[in-house]
């Protein structure tokens, strides 16, 4: 009886040593390819907190919201059907966040990446169908961007206070930019040398031997080959005229010469809106001009059309406080602006007294006002001015005018000197620093994302585009950072609760208001 269990003991023993070194060697190696698994779901592959799952679950919250809206097809039944456009959206968002935007390169993970095949259910489209959308179908983009962003703001996720810069991202072009200057005097001389060709050519037209014949055959091949190099230089002033800018790109003209850390380069300037609660990106656009002076008001009608904000507070740096701009929207309450300035170019020697409208220059002397002007930017001046310059000591080095000094005061001094010193308050200044760290952190983000080469269109308004995938991108992944998948859908699921709740509610009032007016009327009929 001993050894029965003794022998029950060692077969036991041998047993557990065969699964001990068997899952070993499986660990070590790898499961068997020959082996059959049978998978109850493909989910088993991804995880329950893999950012995936919220890009899935939200782009089809806001296309399944506006339905109608996103419609790429055209007419034509002919050919495949169309991919939905919530896998291109899919597909987009979760290469810019993932740093992978060559089409190519996408159309490759779409058929090896298991995150990707999850995503989007196994459909893999080609390079030419994905860089054609992206190219081509800015209006379903853009919308979505729109919607995207609307959403965030119904969710209570922002604040009505942004963040507002400018960068240059590097254009999709060639950096030998077409001078005006240098193509006009390219042009004399190609004219020149026409001049002295043709001269040539009727000279050799009076000969008849076969050396000039052949010197013949010559010359008409140089005027052909400066012909063609006429008409480049002609076609490249015509363009720069077209879109009034004195260089262009031979491979892009709408984008701009600027200057930025690696020197000049063909570029676009993008402008953004960062909101400085959770830093999600709310406007975005992109200009070919090389400054931020002109953009404010630009950005603050962006903000309005996009996500319908209203009492918006704008941080910007020195690039943009146009003063004339910023008093015109705290004007009509359209935005309140903090910004940066730079130094007021004013001689400072020179006194202002309001009550007499009189400046009073370091001689004790006055000027008086003496007439409006504008300036080229249609500003409007005061022009103020000392009658009585005659034995000033220092009139030499006040003025060369015969007649006396003059000063301009800006139609607009008093908002201005106000707005300064309101910019002064340590208020103001707390407001102008944390825009740094709001919206220069969003521009880094989306450099590193690009590479070496940030932009893969061409044309300002495919840049556009482009930027509004970018954008896409880093608010997807700022949502992904701030709530994971559960608290998402509860925050979707309750703010839908407030809105039923709230039409309930308008609902409710107006039955009331038509039950009131008819008593009303009936009370009035028998009254």
């Amino acid at each position: 009886m001993c050894k029965f269990y003794l022998h029950i003991i060692i077969i036991f023993i041998i047993f557990v040593y065969y699964l001990i070194t068997n899952s070993i060697i499986m660990i070590l190696a790898g499961i068997d390819r020959d082996q059959t698994f049978l998978f109850t779901s493909f989910n088993d592959f991804i995880s329950n907190d893999n950012p995936v799952r919220t890009i899935d679950f939200f782009v089809d919250l806001i296309i399944n919201e506006n339905t109608i809206e996103f419609k790429y097809k055209g007419e034509s039944n002919e050919g495949r059907p169309a991919y939905p456009v919530s896998v291109l959206v899919k597909l987009f968002i979760y290469g810019y966040i993932n740093r992978i935007r060559s089409s190519r390169r996408l159309s490759t993970e779409c058929k090896r990446n298991i995150e990707l095949i999850w995503l989007l259910r196994g459909l893999a489209p080609e390079y030419r169908t994905i860089a054609y959308f992206r190219a081509n179908y800015k209006d379903i983009i853009s919308k979505y961007n729109t919607l995207f962003k609307q959403k965030v703001a119904d969710l209570k996720l922002t604040s009505n206070e942004f963040a507002i810069d400018g960068s240059k991202f590097k254009a999709n072009a060639s950096k030998d930019m077409l001078s005006r200057n240098a193509t006009l005097k390219e042009l004399e001389k190609l004219d020149e040398t026409m001049q002295e060709y043709l001269e040539a050519l009727e000279k050799t037209d009076k000969e008849e031997t076969a050396d000039e014949e052949l010197n013949k055959e010559q010359l008409e091949s140089k005027i052909e080959e400066l012909e063609s190099k006429i008409a480049i230089c002609k076609a490249a002033l015509s363009t720069m005229d077209s879109v009034g800018k004195n260089f262009i790109s031979p491979t892009d003209i709408e984008c701009s010469l600027m200057k930025s850390r690696d020197g000049c380069i063909p570029a676009y300037n993008v402008q953004l809106a960062v909101e400085t609660k959770n830093h999600f990106i709310m406007g975005d656009y992109v200009t070919d001009s090389a400054n931020d002076i002109n953009e404010l008001a630009l950005m603050v009608e962006e903000l309005e059309t996009e996500i319908s904000a209203e009492d918006i507070t704008t941080l910007t740096d020195k690039g943009y406080p146009d003063l004339d701009v910023i008093e015109q929207l705290e004007a009509s309450g359209r935005a309140t602006c903090y910004s940066a300035l730079p130094e007021e170019k004013q001689d400072k020697d020179f006194k202002y007294d309001k009550e007499r409208d009189v400046y009073i220059c370091p001689q004790g002397k006055e000027l008086r006002r003496f007439r409006m002007q504008k300036s080229k930017n249609n500003r409007q001046f005061i022009k103020y001015k000392c009658n009585d310059c005659a034995g000033c000591p220092i009139r030499s080095k006040c003025t060369k005018s015969k007649t006396g000094r003059m000063y301009s005061r800006n139609i607009n001094q008093d908002f201005r000197d106000s707005y300064r010193a309101k910019m002064l308050e340590s208020e103001s200044k707390e407001k102008i620093k944390k825009r740094g760290s709001v919206v220069e952190h969003v521009f880094g983000n989306m450099k590193v994302t690009g590479g070496k080469i940030p932009l893969l269109l061409r044309g300002k308004e495919k840049v556009g585009t482009e930027i509004k995938l970018y954008v896409m991108g880093y608010n997807m992944k700022r949502l992904i950072t701030l709530f994971t998948l559960p608290e998402l859908i509860e925050l979707v699921s309750k703010a839908k609760e407030k809105e039923v709740e709230m039409n309930r509610n308008i609902l409710f009032f107006c039955i009331f208001l038509q039950i009131y007016s008819k008593k009303q009327k009936y009370l009035s009929y028998y009254c």
